[in-house]
């Protein structure tokens, strides 16, 4: 059976954070059925309905606190960026790549190092794989690029870190992007809007318009280059005037008949004497003080020669 890939469906009416998912994997209603689950973890692999999961319980968490001048759009893809991004926050405050997660654990994020506590024996932080640092960060990285390549002068696209599994702990030192616990979603929400707004309603409603089909903006970008540019008029090309009427033939005489190709005007040149006032006043300035040098030079001439 072909996959039916459907736009993205917009919900949560009224007040609330809006929220539009770009997913072929989920119903109209935003649910996944058994069916296009199986197909998810073929395709995706094993986790991939745990982060499904994680994106509603993210957005349940962020919706107690965004209203509708929020937009959440889910599973985007970019054009040739191999990762789909699981959720960009469109904010008056701002452009974020939101990347929730349910792993339990403890894990420390040191500098660009993603770290995880071992259990039994083990009793040291190991790398962890995958490095959700790298990962959501690249995420902002492409989506930052790909933005300003449409012309939207954003100052950034910030990167966050949210788990949804209040079992988990992350130790942060240095760490490249924000990391948000289970704990403190409702406190990143509220302190998100504390900041200066950056964006208008209809700066967000052109992003997320772009964001939700960004294969028609690189279309419609490839129908204007590939457009024949129409050729700027020579100054001398001719002009195409219309043709005098028999009657208007009659009365014209020669002398009085208008040209129908426009002559070019001629050049002025000045000739080497046509010289502004203030260039001869400079060349006698420069003739006197070369007469004076030649003065003083043969005054010393002579003055050495008598004595």
């Amino acid at each position: 059976m072909p996959e039916t890939i459907h736009p993205c469906a917009a919900g949560q009416e009224g007040n609330a954070m809006r929220r539009k998912d770009c997913s072929p994997l989920r119903d109209e209603d935003g649910s996944i059925s058994l069916e296009n689950r199986i197909r998810g973890m073929l395709q995706f692999g094993p986790s991939w309905y745990s982060e499904m999961q994680a994106q509603d319980e993210a957005f349940a968490r962020l919706n107690k606190s965004l209203g509708r001048e929020h937009v959440a759009i889910m599973n985007v893809t970019l054009p040739g960026f191999a990762l789909t991004i699981p959720m960009i926050l469109l904010s008056p405050q701002g452009v974020r790549v939101i990347l929730p997660s349910r792993m339990k654990g403890v894990y420390r994020a040191k500098g660009d190092e993603w770290l995880k506590f071992g259990g039994g024996r083990s009793r040291r932080f190991s790398t962890a794989r995958p490095n959700l640092q790298t990962r959501v960060t690249s995420m902002a990285q492409e989506l930052f690029n790909f933005l300003r390549d449409r012309g939207y002068e954003i100052p950034e696209v910030e990167p966050v870190l949210v788990f949804t599994n209040p079992r988990t702990h992350v130790d942060s030192l240095n760490a490249r992007v924000h990391i948000v616990l289970a704990d403190a979603i409702d406190h990143f929400a509220a302190n998100l809007q504390q900041f200066h707004p950056i964006m208008d309603q209809e700066d967000i409603r052109d992003l997320s318009e772009l964001l939700t089909n960004p294969e028609a903006a690189l279309e419609a970008e490839a129908q204007a280059a590939a457009a024949p540019e129409q050729p700027a008029p020579r100054p001398d090309a001719p002009i195409d005037l219309p043709e005098p009427t028999a009657a208007e033939k009659d009365v014209l005489t020669a002398e009085q008949a208008p040209a129908l190709v426009p002559r070019r005007p001629r050049s002025i040149r000045k000739g080497p004497l046509a010289l502004s006032r203030r260039q001869w006043i400079l060349l006698g300035t420069m003739a006197f003080l070369e007469l004076l040098v030649l003065g003083i030079f043969l005054i010393c001439f002579l003055a050495y020669s008598v004595y």
